[in-house]
């Protein structure tokens, strides 16, 4: 178990940097905060510098700004990953309500291990919302028992705070105690009022922030935006995605639940379907119904391996399904890890980013703004601060009504529409004063691959779908194309 945990310590280590699009702007807003307090409206764009944007990651955008200069991106990797074991092994020890069965735990652990490394890999990087694994393991440890429950309630808001200022998941930590003491009164037939002051305690906590009740409208916000479904990866459905450690997890915790679903409580299985349902509408929240998928199934497991105490034969055929399905789930997470690595010499600074480009623009300097692709707005923000970009990572869900002179009502909207050309880009680009685009040789950074699998059912179904290709009409239209390597090209206007 030991070299098992070094193995996806060191692995995790090697491939999470700097592949997360987001990066670049967490350091810079968290040097922004450190420097001038924290933003009331957007400091890095120019379509949308009014907006009132709320950082609900403040503190850990600070604390990444502290902590880069010293421990650079190998400290970051080593940093996050702690986290991620720390929540998976407080995970899969979490007894519920439960006393551990204590024999074959050893062989229980390493599978559960396995299996939850797998789940998280693929979604695992240098991104603040790898806390919230460990937040909610935390929080289930105390909502899900009773008796620690009792003990541990009127303290909760104090996780609460601290969640609340460091990633905007804490929506989902509010959630989840909400689901089971509502669960918990249904099954008991009576309102326990400690639990219920506790329950206030804990949204009162949520408050506890530099933008107060405002955090609560960047969720609401986040929650009902349908189109990130379709123009996020991280948003799409869980369908959308083939992740086989998901799909075990998925079919064992299910399986055996609904074997054992009279001995689970009805928080429990109340609290499982809630963060199912998630998972599968988001794959973004399938981390967080891990987190409760596993010890449920350690639970049911030891219930297994009690039923069959006393059955001939039973012992050995189950230590055959057990060798199975450790053999299939350390197959499967080699593959996840040979993926992650193979993604990470494709996804470096030189290899996905426009390093070089950056280095031209710095060098040649030239006048008015530049349009890029979404996946690069973090680390333009980053590396290129000197400009203002047209759109990062941070603006998908922003919209308003009441627009002020010169700036846009959306900025994402306006971009996907400027690259399916519902949208003249040449007047946005008259009115933004843009005279540089940076973009791509790659068409899946411009594109989410939702977006491209809804263009291409459009195209098979022959419907009057428009195939515009931005890069090729500012060809035509007299741009210049100044630079080119093997990641980017970089057009002006020629004037």
């Amino acid at each position: 178990m030991e070299y098992l945990i070094l193995l996806i310590v060191g692995m995790m280590m090697l491939y999470t940097f700097p592949s997360d699009p987001d990066f670049g702007w967490h350091l810079m807003a968290g040097k922004e905060v450190l420097e001038g307090g924290v933003a009331s409206t957007d400091p890095f764009s120019y379509t949308m510098p009014s907006y009132p944007f709320v950082d609900h990651e403040w503190l850990t955008n600070i604390l990444m700004a502290l902590a880069y200069p010293t421990i650079r991106e190998r400290g970051m990797s080593l940093f996050f990953t702690l986290i991620a074991i720390f929540a998976l092994v407080l995970t899969i020890r979490n007894p519920l309500s439960r006393k551990f069965e204590r024999e074959y735990f050893k062989e229980k652990f390493i599978l559960l291990f396995g299996l939850g490394c797998g789940v998280l890999l693929p979604y695992f990087g240098v991104r603040p919302q790898v806390q919230s694994w460990l937040f909610l393991a935390i929080l289930l440890r105390i909502v899900l028992n009773v008796s620690v429950w009792k003990k541990l309630r009127f303290i909760l808001p104090v996780l609460m705070v601290a969640w609340v200022n460091l990633h905007g998941s804490f929506a989902e930590g509010v959630f989840v105690v909400i689901v089971v003491i509502a669960a918990r009164s249904l099954r008991f037939k009576k309102i326990d009022y400690k639990d219920l002051f506790s329950v206030v305690l804990v949204v009162f906590a949520t408050f506890l922030n530099p933008y107060t009740f405002r955090i609560w409208w960047e969720v609401w916000m986040q929650i009902t935006d349908s189109s990130l479904r379709w123009s996020i990866n991280e948003w799409q459905p869980a369908l959308f995605s083939v992740h086989f450690s998901y799909i075990i997890l998925l079919g064992l915790s299910l399986g055996l639940l609904y074997i054992y679903r009279n001995k689970f409580l009805l928080e429990e299985k109340v609290l499982y379907l809630f963060l199912l349902v998630q998972g599968l509408s988001s794959t973004r929240h399938v981390p967080l119904w891990s987190i409760l998928a596993l010890p449920m199934l350690s639970v049911s497991i030891d219930y297994l391996i009690t039923e069959i105490k006393n059955i001939p034969f039973a012992k050995v055929r189950l230590k055959k399904v057990y060798i199975l399905l450790l053999a299939l789930t350390i197959v499967i997470l080699f593959f996840e890890i040979y993926n992650g690595v193979s993604a990470s010499r494709k996804l470096g600074e030189a290899e996905f980013y426009p390093k070089g480009a950056v280095e031209y623009l710095k060098a040649k300097n030239y006048d008015g703004n530049i349009f890029s692709t979404y996946g690069w707005g973090g680390y333009l923000i980053w590396r290129y601060p000197e400009k203002k970009v047209f759109i990062d990572g941070r603006m998908p869900s922003w919209r308003r009504e009441d627009v002020p002179n010169g700036e846009l009502a959306s900025a994402f909207d306006t971009y996907k529409m400027i690259l399916s050309g519902e949208e003249d880009y040449q007047v946005v680009f008259n009115n933004y004063n843009i005279k540089v685009v940076l973009w791509s040789k790659n068409e899946k950074l411009a594109l989410s691959k939702a977006e491209k699998k809804v263009r291409e059912l459009f195209k098979w179904l022959n419907t009057n779908f428009s195939d515009f290709n931005l890069l090729q009409d500012i060809k035509n239209s007299g741009w210049k194309m100044v630079y080119e390597d093997e990641v980017a090209t970089i057009y002006i206007i020629n004037e």
